[in-house]
């Protein structure tokens, strides 16, 4: 936003480009006025109240871009989306990235889907959902060879180590 004044005594002009945030609302296509979800590539803009943190509107979807795996969800209304020092989250970010080799002898191993989500230090409550979507029964199958559970893990770059391990539920 720009603000030109002009008076007796000259002409003075102050610009603020972070002072307004336009967005399109779009229609989720049901009939009880709700919006559809923002679709990103990489970096998703979050819409949140004055008041600071809830995302308003129809939530987010942000694609890893050029990979049609990840994505991460942010549910329409309630999420509370704070960056690290407590302040309202302005946008969300996920690109694929190569992953650190787990140590020798881990009881597991990586598949070629790691990716790198942001800003670091961002909470949600309630949580959003990082969504691995694979399309065919070829793509499952080589995830399960063997027997092995699919597991999602977080690398901890402060330790140098793979913690976590929780086991997605499967829509397939």
């Amino acid at each position: 936003m720009t603000l030109n004044v002009t008076g007796p005594t000259g002409q003075s002009e102050l610009t603020r480009p972070d002072l307004i945030s336009v967005t399109m609302p779009v229609s989720d296509g049901g009939d009880d006025g709700s919006l559809a979800a923002m679709s990103y590539d990489e970096t998703g803009f979050l819409v949140t109240g004055s008041q600071g943190g809830t995302v308003l509107a129809g939530g987010v979807e942000v694609d890893a871009g050029g990979d049609s795996i990840g994505t991460l969800v942010i549910s329409k209304g309630g999420v509370v989306a704070r960056d690290k020092d407590g302040k309202s989250l302005r946008e969300v970010t996920i690109v694929a990235s190569g992953a650190p080799a787990p140590e020798a002898g881990a009881a597991f191993a990586l598949t070629d889907y790691a990716y790198t989500c942001g800003p670091a230090g961002a909470t949600f409550s309630p949580a959003i959902a990082l969504v691995f979507s694979f399309t065919g029964g070829e793509e499952w199958e080589a995830l399960m060879a063997g027997g092995r559970p699919l597991t999602v893990m977080r690398y901890n770059e402060v330790t140098g180590a793979y913690e976590g391990g929780c086991r997605p539920r499967s829509t397939r």
